[in-house]
């Protein structure tokens, strides 16, 4: 499979922020470099999928940089935040941290979380831990860095690495 633009791309974790300083408005936000970058639903680029024509992906232009954009969702009755990686195949993984330990964990469907990270490290320049993930896609093996702002218990971003 030949590699589309925006396979290496790091997705960013993109939720909601309400402000008071606005009239209240509903901003989305992402964490970028570090910081918080707040965004309109209308800055928001629709991009077709290389690898499959009907799909599109939501992505975001930080300096001339196109970022595929993952929904922040909450799963299960003890609520659980969650994002949703989806790959070149189309496979979705719903990845959270662990509440004790602050593990990157996958959730599976029923809300039952199953710890995947193989090894992390803590990143100076963006303050957040950056977990290693080994994943068995549908089509083929890789390894994701996932970046997790640990006060929040939030991933901000993961990153495929081959």
């Amino acid at each position: 499979m030949a590699a589309t633009p925006l396979r290496f791309a790091p997705h960013l974790t993109r939720w909601r922020v309400s402000t008071t300083t606005i009239n209240g408005v509903v901003r989305e936000c992402v964490e970028h470099d570090g910081k918080p970058l707040f965004f309109r639903r209308e800055d928001v680029i629709v991009v077709v999928s290389d690898s499959d024509s009907d799909a599109t992906i939501e992505c975001l232009e930080i300096g001339g940089e196109m970022f595929p954009l993952m929904k922040e969702t909450m799963v299960g009755e003890a609520e659980m935040r969650c994002v949703e990686y989806v790959d070149d195949g189309g496979m979705t993984m719903r990845l959270t941290v662990t509440e004790e330990e602050k593990e990157v964990a996958e959730v599976d469907t029923d809300g039952v979380m199953r710890v995947v990270g193989c090894g992390s490290y803590y990143d100076r320049c963006t303050d957040t831990m950056q977990h290693v993930v080994d994943v068995q896609g549908e089509k083929e093996a890789y390894m994701l860095l996932v970046s997790v702002r640990e006060e929040l218990r939030r991933i901000v971003r993961v990153k495929r690495l081959n």
